[in-house]
């Protein structure tokens, strides 16, 4: 099967987004893959036009302070136990309820109308990016399968539900393939990166006290156990696994979820596709606990966009990358990787270079053909707050 994917398109106000996107499916229409992949942050933010602060000021503020006494005195009649990413997105549900409330005063009334309202603009915004990218697609639709980033509303409400593949399967030429979008957010700030919260699809993973008596917590995670009753041949993700493809340079420490490393090392699934952190491109193998070999990719952004540099300034990334894949039919085993970039000269010509070809051989090595833009190859590291494996 010949796989076609590209990650963070990061569609909004940059026009030569868009030109990557159409000179990225002209390229599928001469590959003809089986399939293509276009794995989150498909919208680069929600909030263009929009009073961003305004909105920060309501949601973390007047209306998180609404929702928890709302929240208080339902559990005095029912126990209420919401994870924290619900905690989040209930509050425009408390919004409207109590914009209805007589008991409530005009002004706070008036302020959860005004969050209300900032929300419908943000969602109209991203609405409008999800036409025009599948108005790009085209017929290419048929083959297509996407996820929400965290620059992304739930696309389950949106013109792309019937390819989204947030928690779900299905199979294509004999293969299983499986996603889960979104990622992990951080210190579970309201306010995500081109999308509220609210608006998002929850990634459900975070540590719990295991006892009172120790320290000692377990990964409570949704992703994790979505995976493991599925037992894909082919995992979708938008966040990577940890120690995989997710070093932060900002941060300078790997940030990828426990859950899927957790998945991965029981070597149930072949190949994982990942994307969010934009600096950490790459191929890497797994060995799992059953000796067995799983691929991970991140090809790169597909849109211009930004990352943080380790002084903590906004430093620009350019786009254009992505990668063709094949896995053998009958093995279902991965066999080659080629990454490609798309330059688009001052005159508007693109020009898609191939940068790197990868390998596999019979050892379950991949051989290098990897320039040096490629050759992440970072270590995964034992767990350090002690989150048992």
């Amino acid at each position: 099967m010949k796989i076609l994917m590209a990650t963070d398109l990061h569609l909004d106000e940059h026009k030569d987004n868009f030109e990557y996107l159409k000179e990225f499916y002209k390229f599928a229409d001469e590959k003809n893959p089986d399939l293509i992949l276009a794995l989150g942050d498909i919208a680069d933010s929600g909030f263009q036009g929009v009073d961003r602060e305004k909105y920060k000021q309501l949601s973390q503020g007047l209306m998180t302070q609404l929702a928890n006494h709302e929240l208080a005195k339902r559990s005095k009649h029912k126990k209420i136990e919401l994870t924290p990413y619900e905690l989040n997105s209930i509050l425009p549900i408390i919004a409207e309820e109590i914009y209805f409330k007589k008991r409530y005063p005009g002004h706070i009334k008036e302020a959860c109308r005004e969050y209300l309202d900032l929300l419908d603009q943000a969602e109209w915004n991203l609405q409008n990016v999800y036409h025009i990218f599948n108005h790009t697609v085209g017929e290419n639709k048929e083959r297509t399968l996407t996820l929400p980033g965290n620059h992304d509303m739930d696309l389950e409400q949106t013109i792309l539900k019937e390819i989204d593949m947030h928690k779900k399967s299905k199979e294509v030429k004999g293969f299983k393939i499986a996603g889960y979008g979104n990622a992990i957010m951080e210190n579970w700030d309201h306010i995500a990166a081109g999308c509220p919260v609210e608006l998002t699809v929850p990634f459900n993973e975070y540590p719990k006290q295991v006892s009172v008596l120790d320290d000692k917590v377990e990964l409570v995670s949704e992703p994790r156990d979505f995976l493991m009753q599925e037992q894909p041949n082919i995992v979708l993700l938008h966040n990577p696994m940890h120690g995989y493809l997710d070093f932060s340079e900002f941060k300078k420490e790997l940030v990828g979820s426990f859950g899927f490393l957790q998945y991965a090392q029981q070597g149930l699934s072949e190949l994982y596709f990942s994307g969010h952190i934009h600096e950490s491109s790459g191929i890497q193998t797994i060995k799992t606990k059953n000796g067995r070999f799983s691929v991970v990719i991140n090809p790169g952004v597909l849109g211009n966009t930004k990352t943080f540099d380790e002084n903590g300034q906004m430093r620009p990334i350019q786009g254009g990358s992505f990668v063709e894949v094949d896995l053998d039919d009958e093995t279902k085993k991965f066999q080659t990787a080629k990454f490609y970039k798309i330059n688009i000269l001052s005159n508007g010509e693109a020009i898609i270079d191939s940068i790197s070809t990868i390998i596999r051989d019979n050892q379950d090595n991949l051989k290098e053909l990897v320039t040096n833009q490629l050759a992440i190859n970072i270590q995964y590291t034992q767990l350090k707050n002690k989150i048992i494996l």
